[in-house]
């Protein structure tokens, strides 16, 4: 290296001077040492999606229902001042951005009215999954009435506080993190997971959820769950599509191979656990009964199931 031909040619003092220089990344010419190279993280496996589900299945009030996933759900600082008042300070951000939008944005404006909502349950009942499908779905239409030029200044500093305060709002559930780098690095196939394809084995589900004989059997968060899935696979769809017309090169990291990516991974993840809860458990037997649900459980599972490697 330069700085070594540099160093031999100097007098000891100056050496030793330049040398700690050096080690200590302050060299006036030559900064410091390469940083070290990063391991790369050991790939993601069905067992480890498995073991961190974004939710529960538990049976409550006699309906199918979800429970948040312990322990990425629990806050670090549950009594801490900013976090208290931080879903109010939202839901208010989301009701100035919703009114800012054109009536073309429906979907980003159903996703805010879903987040509100989430965001107006107890603390402890909050599913982040569905406040993080929201909010990708919320992103991606930003960006598109950004592109149109349909948002004035205020609603983008409302966009923009919004941002900050979601990234707030996750960062006080710090295991979480964890479990959102296995999703998003899940084992899937990305060149065979076609986007309309997962899309529709979700709206498949959601549609099971409404079937008649089993929209009595499903509670509210599960239909939630299901919901906002279900819209999310719709954007990845325009995203998708959206890229195929401007031509451009395939990319691992493009925003719809990644959202495709953490949608498989974290609805395959809670298909296993119902599935698994409805045979292996007294209370999920119950619901398993439900021949229509027990299906949809098992349908959805098989299309998410076969995308993974």
């Amino acid at each position: 290296m330069p700085i070594f031909c540099d160093l031999v040619a100097l007098n000891q003092p100056a050496r030793t001077i330049e040398t700690l220089q050096y080690l200590n990344g302050t060299h006036p010419r030559y900064g410091g040492p390469p940083p070290a190279p990063v391991p790369p993280e050991p790939p993601v496996t069905r067992d480890a999606l498995r073991a961190h589900p974004p939710a529960l299945p538990v049976l409550r009030r006699g309906v199918a229902d979800l429970d948040p996933a312990p322990p990425g759900d629990e806050p670090e600082n549950p009594e801490d001042s900013e976090l208290a008042t931080l879903p109010r300070r939202q839901q208010a951000l989301a009701d100035q951005i919703r009114e800012d939008l054109g009536q073309n944005q429906r979907v980003t404006q159903r996703a805010l009215i879903q987040y509100r909502d989430e965001l107006s349950r107890p603390q402890a009942e909050i599913i982040l999954e569905i406040l993080k499908e929201a909010f990708l779905t919320m992103q991606a239409g930003i960006a598109q009435a950004r592109r149109e030029g349909a948002l004035d200044d205020d609603a983008l500093a409302a966009w923009a506080t919004f941002e900050t305060n979601h990234g707030l709002y996750l960062a006080h559930f710090p295991f979480d993190a964890a479990r959102e780098r296995l999703y998003r690095n899940a084992p899937v196939d990305i060149d065979r997971a076609d986007p309309v394809a997962v899309a529709e084995a979700f709206e498949g589900f959601l549609d099971t959820l409404e079937n008649e004989a089993v929209a009595g059997i499903v509670g509210p968060r599960l239909k939630d769950w299901a919901e906002r899935s279900a819209a999310f696979g719709r954007v990845i769809v325009a995203e998708a599509q959206a890229v195929a017309m401007r031509g451009d090169i395939p990319d691992e990291d493009m925003p719809h191979r990644v959202w495709l990516r953490r949608q498989v991974g974290q609805g395959w993840a809670l298909m296993e656990r119902i599935a698994t809860w409805l045979v292996k458990t007294e209370e999920g037997r119950v619901i398993g009964l439900n021949v229509a649900f027990a299906s949809g459980v098992a349908t959805l599972l098989a299309a998410l199931r076969s995308l993974l490697f």
